[in-house]
């Protein structure tokens, strides 16, 4: 009985071991090779949008923008507005001056040099460089290139100027993140990077733990002022690497390296997002980028003219109000193109340069729309209206059901936005899923036309019975 027990027994652990085999282990160098080819596409994808705040008829080559040392933030932003014009202005080149090349040797020679000071042992030092040497903030006004610059450093990256050992490249606007749902630190770089891949669970497990201790991935933000959320001040909980999390918690996680220790990460914003950033997640070395001088402004302004620059130019001297707005990339292609139109001479200031750019458009071949002028005038309101709301609620991304509520028609979503298809159905996404999310060509047009929302809103104010005022205020807010 024995013997045939413990044989009956051996018989059910050998039948139990059929049916459950070990799982085999992942390979993951043709997923990560997959995730690779796929990044490389969309870096390529991303060197190849356009910034131009308007429609051109030829293509720009960037021009060299300008970049600063580490920037301290000051009470009186104006003040300092007026010293980056003046040292523009007189085209003199900043002793701290910074290139792309450049940024994470500045970054580590700062860190060794706080390191000496905030740490008393080796293991300390070493660290705290590891930690603060591949983070880098670029901060710097709306207009002045922040995008261009990150670009530009994409294209360095992929030609191996710069970081030449990287292998997986992340570029993701933070206005694209959906910060209100919940994901895994690999579904959101993926995500957010606008590309598709479908690996199974454990695929992903492996994927994500062997990018997480590779040193050579790059992650660049852009945009971090354009984030729907004001967690970034708070302090956050450390993420799984496998668990779901919020947005806001993972990217905080990335920013001080408990997530990706081994990567670099460039993180660009407007001033003042930046240092509301959270002192343990705020990159140490902050560059700002001052904008175009004088030999840049010449190449673009060529670029842009040809040999009709010089004449567009000696207009632009005699114009100080604009001439001073030309640090500013995305002023001094709005500006010079006005210049170089029959009526240009006549604009003097940087509201008649938004006005007329956008009459223009309006007016060229660039919009499909052959509707009446009346017609066009009653969506570029209805478009109006959706800027405002949208900054109203830190909305940047609008998908269908935003154009609808305003009524918009199909045409002007295809005229005055850049639009993609949302991947966020995560990473088994098949063909064809995904909704179309849409933002505007450029930041400042969204706030343009929110700015002439608030003055349409302000003259039916007007001419209304002022006791009547606050009723009407309701009813502009709801739609005019």
């Amino acid at each position: 009985m024995t013997t045939t027990g413990g044989l009956e027994l051996g018989c059910v652990q050998e039948l139990h071991i059929h049916q459950h085999p070990e799982p085999a282990p992942i390979i993951v160098q043709p997923i990560g090779e997959n995730l690779q080819s796929q990044l490389v596409d969309r870096s390529n994808q991303v060197i190849g949008e356009s910034n131009m705040p308007i429609q051109l008829d030829r293509n720009i080559e960037a021009v060299r923008l300008e970049m600063s040392d580490v920037r301290q933030p000051i009470d009186d932003e104006w003040k300092e507005e007026m010293k980056r014009r003046d040292y523009l202005s007189s085209n003199r080149l900043n002793n701290s001056s910074v290139t792309i090349g450049q940024v994470f040797d500045k970054a580590l020679e700062k860190a060794q040099l706080d390191a000496e000071v905030k740490c008393s042992t080796e293991a300390a030092k070493a660290e705290y460089i590891r930690r603060h040497a591949n983070i880098v903030g670029v901060v710097g006004p709306p207009g002045v290139g922040k995008s261009t610059l990150s670009k530009m450093m994409v294209k360095h990256i992929l030609e191996l100027e710069l970081l030449p050992d990287t292998e997986y490249l992340f570029f993701i606007y933070v206005k694209d993140i959906n910060f209100d749902t919940q994901m895994t630190p690999l579904e959101f770089l993926i995500t957010n990077s606008r590309i598709s891949v479908n690996y199974n669970e454990e695929e992903s497990k492996a994927l994500i733990k062997w990018i997480h201790n590779n040193p050579n991935v790059v992650i660049l933000f852009d945009g971090l002022d354009e984030a729907s959320t004001k967690e970034f001040a708070m302090i956050s909980h450390v993420c799984k690497l496998d668990g779901k999390s919020k947005p806001v918690d993972i990217m905080k996680n990335l920013f001080n390296f408990t997530l990706l220790p081994n990567a670099k990460i460039v993180v660009t914003s407007r001033p003042c997002p930046m240092y509301k950033l959270h002192p343990d997640y705020r990159p140490t070395s902050i560059f700002e980028v001052l904008g175009l001088l004088e030999e840049a402004k010449n190449n673009l302004g060529t670029q842009l003219c040809g040999e009709k620059y010089p004449a567009i130019k000696k207009i632009l001297d005699q114009q100080p109000n604009l001439a001073h707005l030309c640090y500013l990339p995305i002023n001094f292609i709005l500006i010079v193109s006005c210049l170089l139109s029959n009526e240009g001479s006549e604009i003097k200031t940087m509201t008649q340069v938004l006005i007329f750019s956008m009459t223009r458009f309006v007016e060229s071949s660039h919009l499909k729309a052959g509707d009446s002028q009346d017609k066009v005038g009653a969506e570029m309101v209805k478009l109006a209206r959706l800027a405002y709301k949208g900054l109203q609620q830190r909305k940047l991304v609008f998908d269908k059901s935003d154009f609808d509520d305003v009524e918009l028609a199909d045409e002007m979503v295809t005229n005055f936005f850049h639009t993609y298809v949302d991947k966020s159905s995560g990473l088994r996404m098949k063909i064809l899923e995904g909704n179309k999310r849409s933002y505007f060509t450029h930041l400042t047009w969204q706030e343009f036309y929110a700015a002439v929302y608030i003055m349409l809103a302000a003259v039916y104010i007007m001419r209304i019975p002022s006791s009547n005022n606050s009723n009407q205020c309701l009813k502009i807010h709801d739609g005019m």
